[in-house]
């Protein structure tokens, strides 16, 4: 018996016009300004702002390329590089309009939702959430937040909630830290 196989892609970056608008308007860790200015263009880059919001072009991109499912995450540099309170909330909206995008279109979207990893605490419990009512499949994390890493005891929290919820934790690579270029 032959099996059809389907064709999933995996790092497919997606935002939406309010995580476009915090992009443009929130203030960053200073360690991140060269690669805040670089995303900062996708605000106005009316192509790639497209690309990234608008479903019914992606849907009909993913028709003409053969994709039949995408997954879908916060695209880079995810909610690292603002403060506590805005990081926390940006990901808690982004999750909520990951979960409706999905809930419109199950059969061709899933989706890793988005923590703030300034609070370590309040993360863990959005990973209950993504994991639980939101129905999301995991968690994205991009790289560093403030030049410190996942592998710091602080971030212990998000690190026993994923595991404890079997939540994926995919890292996703960024900028690096300044700090990694200072010789150690």
């Amino acid at each position: 018996m032959i099996s059809e196989q389907r064709v999933i892609a995996v790092e497919e970056h997606v935002a939406t016009p309010e995580s476009l608008d915090a992009l443009a308007r929130e203030a960053v860790w200073d360690g991140d300004d060269t690669e805040m200015a670089l995303m900062r263009g996708l605000v106005h880059h009316d192509v790639l702002r497209e690309r990234l919001t608008d479903f019914g072009t992606r849907l009909r991109e993913m028709d003409a390329s053969g994709t039949d499912m995408a997954v879908l995450s916060l695209n880079p540099p995810g909610v690292q590089p603002y403060d506590r309170e805005p990081a926390v909330s940006m990901a808690s909206n982004f999750n909520d309009s990951l979960a409706e995008i999905i809930g419109r279109w199950p059969n061709r979207f899933a989706g890793l939702g988005t923590v703030a990893p300034q609070d370590p605490k309040r993360a863990a419990q959005e990973i209950e959430r993504i994991t639980g009512p939101l129905g999301l499949g995991g968690i994205m994390i991009n790289s560093h937040t403030h030049g410190r890493y996942l592998d710091e005891p602080g971030f212990d929290p998000i690190l026993e909630a994923a595991a404890r919820l079997g939540a994926p934790l995919y890292l996703h690579p960024r900028v690096p830290s300044p700090q990694m270029g200072v010789p150690g």
